[in-house]
C-alpha cells in the first residue's frame, strides 16, 4: 500500500527504516482508509574526537485510501511529523480524524482532521498548558570542567567555589546572571588537609560550605567569611567508587548539617560526627529499616526546602510500605530524629543517580540528566533532559530537552530564583553556562490513559481514563493511593464543535471502557445505561467474574449491546449480550485485542491467532443460530495493537493490515461440504469463502 523508501547517503551508519500501516478504517462504501508511518534514522561520522556526530531521525505519518473496485491507492497526505504520534484514527461523516500525542514527553494531546487536501494544525484536547522550559540561552563558557560537576563546586554569595583543596588556597569564580568571572585564588587557613569534593553534592548554610571528601571519608567545613577549612572524620567509609559513593548525601539547615549514609543519619555536633538515627520509618504500624539494606539502594539525594529536609532513595523498592514505589521519599524531622513518610509512591525518575537535583521553591525540585547515547565509541550523540519533582505529591513532570553536549555532568544553579545550568561540553572540554526560562511551573499535568474516539448519533467524541495529576499520597480511608481514588473516565465532544471535558461518572468505571448506542461497557464486567448528555445513568449488569480482556466492539444489530472476552486455556471465550441482558456465548482461537462486530444473525471477530494460527490475523465468522464457525488466517498480526490494524463495517466487509501491506474483502455465508478422510466417517467441515484483495 505504501512502498516509498528513503535513499540513505553513502556514508550513513546504523541505518534503520520502517514503513508500517498503523491504522485501517472502512467506510460505508467499503473504501479503505489507512495511516502509514514512515520512519528512518542514521548516523554520519562527521566529527572528530568527542564532538557530536550527525544523527538524522524522521518519522512521518501519511493518510491514504484504497478502492478495491478500481484497485487504486490515493496519493498520500501528510498527517503529522516526528513531533507527534497518532494514537487513534476515525472516519466520521467521510472525514478522517486523528488523536495526536506530542512526542516531547509532556503528555499533550490534540486532534486534527483532513480539510481539503491537508490535515489542520493540531487542536488541544488535554494538557494544553503544562510546565515547560521555554528558552535556553547560552551565556558563557570557561576552561574548567569542575564547574559542570554538581559535586565539585557550589554557588554561594555570588561565587562558584571550586572544592578541591590541597594547599592553603581555595579557588573561586564570580558568577553574575550566568557570567563566569576570572579564576580567583583565595588564601585560607587550611586545617582540613588535602581534600576534594567529587561524587557527593556539597551544601551550604549561611556562609558555611560543607562537603564530603571521599578519599579519606571526611566531612569538610569551609567558613567563607573567616576563610577557615576544617575536616571531621566520618564514622563510616565512603567508597572511592562512584556507584557506591552516591549512596551518601548531605543536608544543612538552621546551623545543623546532616549526613545520610551507611543506612544511618549522622550530625556534626561538638566537633564530632555522631549518629542520630537509622534511615528507617514506620508506616501504619509497619517499620522499614534501611540500615541493613543500604546496599540495595542505588543512591540517595537530599533536598532542603524552606521548612523541610527530604531524603530520596533510588531503586524499585519492593519492601517499601504501604506499597511498592519507584523511589522512597522521606521527610527528616531533625527535632525528633525520625523520618516521616507522606508520599507512598513516586512517579518514576529515570537515572536519578546520574542526575543533579536542585530545589527551586514552592515544593518543586528540578532534576537534570546528561548522557551519551551513541552506538559506538567513535560516534557520539548527546542527550540531556530536565524534569521537575513535586515534593507534595511525588509527581514527575518532563520540562524539556536540553541542548547540552555533555556526556556526564550538568550542574543546576538557583541564583536568587534565577535558574542556570552549567554543562560540560564533551567536545571542547569546557563548562558552559545557560540561563533557563521556565513557564507554567505551577500548572498541573493530567494523566491520560487509553484515549480514543467514539461516535454517538452524528457527533464525534474522544474519551480517556485517569484525567488527573499523579498523586502518590496515601488515602487511609480507602487504604489505597490517592492517585487511584482520583481516577475518572473523561470525554469531550470533538464534532460538530469542541466541547468541555466531562466525567462519565463521579465513580471510576475502569481503565478500558467502550460505548455502544445508549450503553457503556467496562472490562470490569459492568454495563451502564447513559443519560442523554452521555453521563452514566445506572448500572444494569455486573458480571461477578470481573476483569475481562480488552476488545473493540461495534454493533450493527438491533438487539446486541455489549461483549466481553476472556482468555482461557488456548481459546478466547466471549459473552455477547442483548438489550434484555440475555446472552450468547462462543469462543475463538484469536487471543488478543479482538475486534468484534455483531449483526442480527452472525458475528465477525478478528484477532491475533492462537496456535495453530499464531502470529496471524485470524478472522472468525459465527452463525448465531447454529453456532457454526468459519475461519481464515493470513498476514501478520500485532499482539498489542491489533484492533488498530483491522476493521469491519456494516456491509460485513473486512480490512486488515500488516507491515506495509493490507487486505480487504467480504465475508459471505460459509459453505458446508462432506469429506471422507482415509476411510473415516464423513465429517462436517466449514470452509470460509472470503473475497480478498491484497494491496
Amino acid at each position: 500500500m505504501y512502498d516509498e523508501e528513503f535513499s540513505f547517503p553513502t556514508d550513513a551508519l546504523y541505518k534503520e527504516q520502517h514503513q508500517i500501516i498503523k491504522f485501517v478504517k472502512l467506510d460505508s462504501n467499503n473504501l479503505v482508509h489507512a495511516l502509514v508511518e514512515h520512519r528512518y534514522s542514521y548516523y554520519q561520522d562527521t566529527a572528530t574526537d568527542r564532538y557530536e556526530d550527525t544523527f538524522v531521525y524522521e518519522n512521518n505519518t501519511f493518510y491514504l485510501t484504497y478502492d478495491k473496485s478500481t484497485n487504486s491507492t490515493s496519493s498520500k497526505v501528510k498527517v503529522c511529523d516526528k513531533n507527534y504520534e497518532v494514537v487513534d484514527f476515525e472516519i466520521h461523516l467521510d472525514v478522517p480524524y486523528v488523536i495526536l500525542k506530542s512526542r516531547d514527553r509532556k503528555e499533550k494531546y490534540y486532534y486534527s482532521y483532513k480539510s481539503g487536501s491537508y490535515f489542520v494544525n493540531p487542536i488541544a484536547i488535554e494538557n494544553g498548558n503544562v510546565p515547560t522550559v521555554s528558552t535556553i540561552s547560552k551565556i558563557d563558557d570557561v576552561q574548567d570542567l569542575s564547574l559542570s560537576n554538581p559535586a565539585s563546586s557550589i554557588l554561594l554569595n555570588g561565587y562558584l567555589w571550586d572544592l578541591d583543596i590541597f594547599t592553603n588556597v581555595i579557588w573561586r569564580y564570580s558568577f553574575s546572571d550566568g557570567q563566569i568571572g576570572e579564576h580567583e585564588k583565595i588564601a585560607i587557613q587550611n586545617n582540613a588537609g588535602t581534600v576534594e569534593s567529587y561524587y557527593i553534592k556539597p551544601v551550604s548554610d549561611g556562609n558555611i560550605i560543607y562537603f564530603i571528601s571521599y578519599r579519606d571519608s571526611k566531612l569538610v567545613k569551609i567558613d567563607t567569611e573567616s576563610l577557615i577549612a576544617t575536616s571531621y572524620q566520618l564514622p563510616f567509609t565512603v567508597s572511592s567508587d562512584r556507584a557506591d559513593a552516591v549512596k551518601t548525601s548531605l543536608a544543612a539547615k538552621d546551623g545543623r548539617v546532616f549526613i545520610f549514609g551507611n543506612g544511618r543519619v549522622y550530625e556534626l555536633a561538638g566537633g564530632n560526627v555522631v549518629e542520630r538515627a537509622h534511615v528507617a520509618y514506620t508506616f501504619d504500624g509497619s517499620t522499614v529499616d534501611y540500615s541493613g539494606k543500604w546496599n540495595d539502594i542505588g543512591c540517595s539525594k537530599a533536598i532542603v526546602t524552606e521548612s523541610k529536609i527530604f531524603l530520596v532513595l533510588d531503586d524499585a523498592l519492593v519492601e517499601a510500605k504501604p506499597t511498592w514505589t519507584n523511589h522512597e521519599m522521606l521527610e527528616w524531622d531533625a527535632n525528633s530524629n525520625t523520618f516521616i513518610k507522606s508520599i507512598a509512591r513516586t512517579a518514576n525518575i529515570s537515572y536519578l543517580c546520574r542526575s543533579d537535583v536542585e530545589y527551586i521553591g514552592n515544593n518543586k525540585a528540578l532534576i537534570v540528566l546528561a548522557q551519551d547515547v551513541s552506538y559506538s565509541s567513535s560516534l557520539h550523540r548527546y542527550c540531556s533532559y530536565l524534569n521537575m519533582l513535586d515534593l507534595e505529591t511525588g509527581d514527575i513532570v518532563f520540562l524539556g530537552i536540553m541542548p547540552f553536549k555533555a556526556k556526564d555532568y550538568v550542574s543546576l544553579v538557583n541564583d536568587c530564583g534565577n535558574i542556570f545550568a552549567i554543562a560540560q561540553n564533551s567536545g571542547n572540554y569546557r563548562s558552559e553556562s545557560y540561563k533557563l526560562t521556565l513557564d507554567n511551573l505551577w500548572e498541573k499535568t493530567n494523566q491520560v490513559n487509553d484515549i480514543k474516539f467514539f461516535k454517538q448519533d452524528n457527533n464525534l467524541y474522544a474519551m480517556w481514563s485517569y484525567g488527573h495529576p499523579f498523586d502518590g499520597t496515601w488515602n487511609y480511608q480507602e487504604n489505597i493511593l490517592n492517585d487511584d481514588v482520583l481516577r475518572k473516565n473523561k470525554f469531550i465532544q470533538i464534532y460538530p464543535s469542541l466541547g468541555s471535558i466531562t466525567n462519565f461518572s463521579n465513580n471510576y468505571l475502569g481503565t478500558r471502557i467502550y460505548l455502544s448506542g445508549n450503553y457503556l461497557t467496562s472490562t470490569r464486567g459492568d454495563i451502564y445505561t447513559l443519560n442523554q448528555d452521555l453521563t452514566v445513568k445506572e448500572l444494569i449488569y455486573d458480571d461477578e467474574s470481573n476483569y475481562f480482556n480488552s476488545l473493540k466492539f461495534e454493533s450493527f444489530s438491533s438487539t446486541f449491546i455489549s461483549c466481553f472476552n476472556k482468555s482461557n486455556n488456548g481459546v478466547m471465550n466471549f459473552s455477547l449480550l442483548r438489550d434484555d441482558l440475555t446472552k450468547e456465548t462462543f469462543n475463538t482461537l484469536s487471543q488478543a485485542t479482538n475486534k468484534v462486530a455483531a449483526f442480527d444473525n452472525d458475528l465477525i471477530v478478528i484477532g491475533y491467532g492462537y496456535e495453530p494460527y499464531s502470529s496471524k490475523h485470524l478472522i472468525t465468522k459465527i452463525d448465531i443460530a447454529s453456532g457454526k464457525k468459519s475461519i481464515i488466517a493470513l498476514g501478520m498480526a500485532d499482539t498489542s495493537n491489533n484492533y488498530r490494524k483491522v476493521d469491519i463495517n456494516q456491509n460485513k466487509y473486512v480490512a486488515l493490515a500488516w507491515n506495509n501491506f493490507g487486505s480487504t474483502g467480504t465475508c459471505v455465508m460459509p459453505n458446508t461440504v462432506n469429506r471422507n478422510q482415509c476411510g473415516q466417517l464423513n465429517q462436517t467441515v466449514t470452509q470460509t469463502i472470503v473475497k480478498i484483495s491484497i494491496f
